[in-house]
């Protein structure tokens, strides 16, 4: 059965009207917050990129307006609702705020002016293509649906209409994969569809085996838990809590086991979410300012994705209705140049390097190269004076001069970091003025959850099969390498009918275990977070292994600036559960709010 079209929930008059009072729009896929606390966004975008079903829309009528032990609407909601259908008619500053933008923007052409104005949207049934396309940004936040943690398998209902009434049985319904007009109307379109089928079924599969591994290699009574009793910590295996005196049993159990099995779903995720294609469906939720809108919304009308452009024109049409006097310049005549000028850029780099690489070909390299990285010495130098440069009335020849010695250079490195107590206690900015360049080929999960670090600079090259894929030891284990290696292929065999008859939709059928090539380039201070963070022992396995590679590179390179002293939480061991302790503290955090 095909999958979606569009993501799009029916709601009843009463919940249209609810919806109309907090959001742009009850029945598109991208629409703005509004009317609601800053405080109700975070947390609303927050849960919702845990959600395996509901749209932002349906999270909130059912956990954010209502009562949670009655599942009545809290009191007084309408008669707030009618009080903001009321001041929604007079808009303060009105045309004379408007005319007062102009002027400045006439006056002085400053685009700051967009700065101290923001919103919230969120994009809803776009694939993960478009997802990348939409995060391709540094001065805004996102939140995207997880892959590590929410089951992408399930099967949703619709009517007739094309609206979705909720999650079917296994054997009926639609996946969470995008269906293209351009590719239905193709001759690919019948393949497309039934590739699309497999890959989702085959996950499910997967899940099944995989999950059946684990909890046999890694079984619940062998697990070791941290307890607090009477202000004192004591970790023991889950059969050893009932022996424990001065703690509810029962209560220390469940949260044992929930943690156990949350920790579990989350490894199986993790192992199995390769044969997903770029093609599933996903939701997003951003905030930006008004300027930043601007510099996104044109790269999105730029960019050779249909998709994309499709998900930048919903997203200009809903800021339009918030402030529409701080968007429009997205497609006045400026505007217009601005995104044209990308366009051409585009096309002409690309035919530059077919003409260039004609008789050149692509070979996959190593998963982690360091291509560019400063004179170790000169880099020590220009660190140690710039970190004592505010402290100082010297310039910055008499200080390079002064930390020309390894052992003076050492000493400030040193100072700079010392008493550092967790990653989030960084490293002055003096560390910013020595880069690195990374080029990596690694799947494209990987790439998915390492782009996140907006700071580092990540340009990639389009999704492709050439470069393999990979797969999970775990996979092999279950007695699933088979089924995998035929997902795989599959996707190949798609993927190269795309590139002949839809070339501009080919990458949707690409797996997330098919290998892509990125830069990574970054300065010093950036990397010290980035490495300690993605080696952190909650994280993917894959991206684990080649943030450590990396560290190893850097390591070896420039010891005195890269080295358990100055990046005291890179962690370089492997987990069998990474998930479990984290998870565990999640489980007494909510214990303790209940309470």
């Amino acid at each position: 059965m095909p999958g979606l079209t569009r993501f799009a929930q029916r709601f009843s008059p009463e919940e249209e009207r609810i919806l109309n009072a907090f959001f742009t729009n009850t029945n598109g896929q991208v629409f703005a917050l509004i009317n609601m606390p800053e405080t109700t966004k975070a947390a609303m975008i927050a849960r919702y990129s845990r959600s395996r079903d509901l749209g932002l829309r349906q999270l909130f009528l059912k956990e954010f307006v209502r009562d949670s032990e009655t599942g009545q609407y809290y009191n007084g909601l309408f008669e707030h609702i009618e009080a903001l259908e009321n001041a929604s008619k007079f808009r303060i500053g009105g045309p004379r705020a408007e005319k007062l933008l102009e002027a400045v923007l006439a006056q002085y052409g400053d685009d700051s002016v967009k700065d101290p104005a923001s919103a919230s949207i969120a994009f809803e049934g776009i694939d993960q293509i478009t997802a990348k396309g939409v995060e391709d940004a540094r001065l805004a936040g996102y939140i995207e649906k997880s892959t590590r943690f929410v089951d992408f398998t399930n099967r949703l209902e619709l009517d007739n209409e094309g609206f979705i009434i909720g999650t079917t049985n296994p054997k009926n319904g639609h996946f969470l994969y995008k269906e293209y007009p351009a590719v239905q109307a193709s001759s690919v379109g019948n393949l497309y569809t039934h590739t699309m089928d497999l890959l989702f079924e085959r996950v499910k599969e997967l899940q099944t085996a995989v999950s059946k591994l684990l909890r046999t290699e890694i079984p619940l009574e062998e697990q070791m838990f941290t307890l607090t009793i009477r202000g004192r910590q004591v970790s023991v295996t889950y059969p050893e809590i009932m022996n424990l005196d001065g703690i509810d049993v029962e209560n220390e159990q469940r949260k044992a086991r929930n943690a156990y099995n949350t920790s579990i779903n989350a490894k199986t995720f993790d192992l199995t979410r390769g044969v997903l294609p770029a093609a599933t469906i996903t939701n997003l939720g951003m905030h930006a300012s008004f300027r930043s809108f601007d510099h996104s919304l044109k790269k999105m009308f730029a960019s050779s994705y249909p998709p994309i452009v499709e998900a930048g024109e919903s997203a200009y049409k809903e800021l339009a209705i918030l402030e529409g006097p701080l968007i429009k310049d997205v497609k006045d005549q400026h505007g217009a140049e601005e995104i044209q000028y990308l366009k051409n850029q585009h096309a002409r780099l690309k035919a530059l390097e077919r003409r260039i690489s004609a008789n050149t070909s692509p070979i996959t390299g190593e998963p982690v190269k360091l291509v560019h990285h400063d004179d170790p010495k000169e880099a020590e130098m220009r660190i140690a004076a710039a970190t004592l440069f505010p402290y100082s009335q010297l310039s910055m020849p008499q200080l390079k001069a002064l930390v020309r010695n390894e052992t003076r250079a050492h000493e400030v490195i040193k100072a700079a970091v010392e008493g550092r107590k967790n990653r989030r206690h960084k490293p002055p900015r003096s560390f910013e003025l020595s880069s690195t360049i990374f080029e990596h080929v690694g799947n494209f999960g990987i790439f998915r959850d390492l782009q996140r670090n907006r700071f580092v600079l990540q340009p990639r090259q389009d999704l492709t099969t050439i470069h393999g894929y990979d797969m999970p030891e775990a996979i092999i284990a279950a007695g699933m390498e088979g089924k995998f290696r035929d997902a795989m292929e599959a996707s190949e065999a798609l993927h190269k009918d795309m590139l002949i008859k839809t070339p501009e939709y080919a990458q949707a059928a690409v797996t997330l275990a098919h290998r892509l090539r990125w830069l990574a380039t970054t300065d010093l201070r950036e990397e010290t977070w980035f490495l300690e963070l993605r080696t952190g022992s909650q994280g993917h396995p894959d991206y684990r292994r080649l943030t450590q590679q990396r560290y190893r590179e850097l390591n070896k390179r420039m010891p005195l600036l890269v080295n358990d002293t100055t990046m005291p939480f890179v962690d370089m061991n492997t987990y069998q559960l990474e998930r479990l302790a984290a998870a565990f503290r999640t489980e007494q955090k909510l214990d303790k709010i209940k309470s």
